[in-house]
């Protein structure tokens, strides 16, 4: 299905598809941007711009918006509480090869967990209702970013925030109160940064509007909620509708840190003893500027290389230095996602091989195997350290 097209559909009947009590009891107001035109709703009167193109995009680095730091660990045991107090059961996650679904080698998104196939048809089948859930998720489509972008993994811890809408569960109302909560209260953002953007999906014969929530540019969640199955042209409402919200817990640590990069605040111990193993020079100042300036970049063009100079030029770096500074450090950033990623895929089952996912795996082991080696001999020698 064209997801363009829902979207168009969608937006001209906001109040059906967008519109929850939350944006009538607080105030937000809808917008559509000035530069690309997508609806969003905020607070903020003066705001024009979606948070793709807001001139403070990332500016949470070096300045977090929150009034509470939570590194990787506590994000989550701040999140896990704040549901359970809200009468969700959390749930452990399921592993990352995907051993239920045929179609897929590896768990891409939480929602995976709880879908079984059955002949041409999706059913979903919950533990609880409603529930939490920190699934590892593996992703390979933005591999080339990984380590560059400073937000981008091959692996993820996804938040998953699921209900079916029935006497034990709840719809859109509560879902996108629970996330502005959930920011507002446990992680002290001030609503005002807070962006809903409207988008949709489609996917498995099932589509649906979705909420998107953001801080300074930073996507944080998305909340979306599977209603319709068939297309555009001879569609009917679901009989099991789903509330499918998930969001990067490595995010949340990261917006509440305020580092440099997303790795930094998740991977920290292990990529900061390999910095000063590597004696790479870190001017906090110039790898913030850096780092911000490539979440502008990204608004622009897709293309990395193209991002990576245009960054370097807003930031003040010439090449010598990007070769010196930027490069290495991108190197150490991709070898610590690497290798958990590796790390889940083997301890869950999965092996390097000529085919399926297990051809992924292998690229990995085979691309940097001097770097597992020598990384390897670092953890030993850090047996304190472990990646959650």
């Amino acid at each position: 299905m064209d997801k363009d097209q829902i979207l168009s559909k969608f937006s001209t009947d906001p109040d059906r598809y967008y519109k929850v009590a939350l944006f009538e009891s607080e105030g937000f107001r809808r917008k559509s941007c000035t530069k690309c035109h997508r609806f969003f709703w905020t607070l903020d009167d003066g705001l024009s711009l979606c948070p793709d193109h807001i001139e403070n995009s990332y500016s949470f680095i070096g300045d977090p918006p929150t009034n509470k730091r939570f590194d990787y660990t506590q994000a989550w045991k701040e999140v896990e509480s704040f549901f359970v107090q809200n009468n969700h059961k959390s749930v452990g996650r399921y592993p990352v090869v995907c051993r239920w679904r045929d179609d897929l080698y590896f768990t891409i998104a939480s929602i995976v967990d709880f879908q079984r196939v059955m002949g041409s048809k999706v059913v979903f089948e919950f533990p609880a209702n409603p529930l939490i859930v920190p699934q590892t998720c593996l992703r390979f489509k933005d591999i080339e970013n990984v380590g560059v972008t400073g937000r981008h993994f091959s692996s993820f811890c996804m938040i998953g925030q699921h209900s079916i809408p029935n006497s034990q569960g709840y719809w859109k109302d509560r879902c996108v109160d629970l996330d502005f909560k959930l920011l507002t209260d446990r992680f002290g953002i001030n609503k005002q940064e807070i962006v809903f953007v409207e988008d949709v999906w489609a996917g498995g014969g099932s589509f649906g509007s979705s909420l998107e929530y953001f801080v300074r540019g930073l996507e944080l969640g998305n909340a979306v909620f599977t209603e319709f199955q068939g297309d555009l042209t001879n569609y009917s409402i679901l009989d099991q509708k789903i509330i499918d919200m998930g969001a990067g817990l490595e995010r949340f640590a990261w917006v509440t840190m305020g580092t440099p990069t997303a790795y930094d605040c998740c991977f920290g111990p292990i990529t900061k003893y390999m910095i000063n193993k590597i004696g790479i020079d870190t001017d906090s100042n110039i790898i913030s500027k850096y780092f911000m300036s490539i979440a502008k970049a990204l608004s622009e063009s897709d293309d990395i290389s193209i991002v990576r100079k245009t960054a370097a030029k807003i930031a003040g770096l010439d090449e010598t230095k990007q070769d010196k500074m930027i490069s290495p450090l991108e190197g150490v950033y991709m070898i610590a996602d690497h290798l958990r990623t590796l790390v889940f895929a083997i301890s869950d089952g999965a092996l390097p091989s000529n085919v399926g996912g297990g051809y992924n795996l292998r690229i990995y082991s085979e691309e940097h195997l001097q770097l597992w080696i020598d990384l390897a001999g670092i953890l030993i020698s850090m047996t304190s350290l472990t990646f959650t």
